[in-house]
């Protein structure tokens, strides 16, 4: 996770710039000097908080992930159902961004961020105790589960309701186990 010593609104303003970007131009096409340009940010200041275009990025998922997990630890009892309403109410603001960021071939940073942060809700105590020998597998299937499903979702214009999504995952996942058993 990146350091957070900054301005949120000088952020946002490269984040959204970037994203505009994306729309025309590769990734690897995009210069700092025309991002800068376009968002209104002094190249000194990018240069003194971003190592890369990618970190523009790492901070707004952080930011983004960090205001889910504060939400899913704010919630008495661990309850699976509303873990995940939280989920798509998090992400459904930003479909426009995620389904830009896929088709400039960046979903990877997205799919590390859910890792990450798995792993921080993990240790928090925020999600269940998963046994150590399984915790590898356990992270690895619901980080690439929920990146796909997430991702499925955007790319289809996120038509169905958080509440619709949260319902066709949890039975999804309870098919699954039950066919398993």
């Amino acid at each position: 996770m990146l350091e957070t010593n900054h301005s949120p609104h000088k952020h946002e303003l490269l984040f959204d710039s970037l994203v505009e970007l994306l729309n025309t131009t590769s990734f690897d096409k995009i210069s700092i000097q025309e991002l800068c340009q376009l968002s209104g940010v002094s190249r000194m200041y990018y240069y003194r908080h971003y190592n890369n275009l990618e970190d523009i990025i790492r901070k707004k998922l952080d930011v983004l992930f960090a205001d889910y997990c504060h939400e899913v630890a704010s919630i008495h009892e661990n309850d699976k159902l509303t873990t995940a309403l939280l989920f798509f109410k998090t992400f459904r603001p930003f479909h426009r961004e995620l389904l830009i960021l896929w088709r400039a071939d960046l979903g990877y940073l997205i799919k590390h961020a859910f890792k990450e942060y798995l792993d921080t809700m993990a240790k928090e105590g925020i999600l269940e105790a998963i046994k150590p020998t399984m915790y590898r597998y356990w992270q690895s299937y619901v980080t690439s589960g929920l990146y796909e499903v997430l991702m499925t979702w955007v790319q289809s214009g996120s038509k169905e309701s958080d509440y619709e999504m949260t319902q066709t995952v949890y039975h999804i996942t309870r098919n699954f186990v039950h066919t398993l058993a």
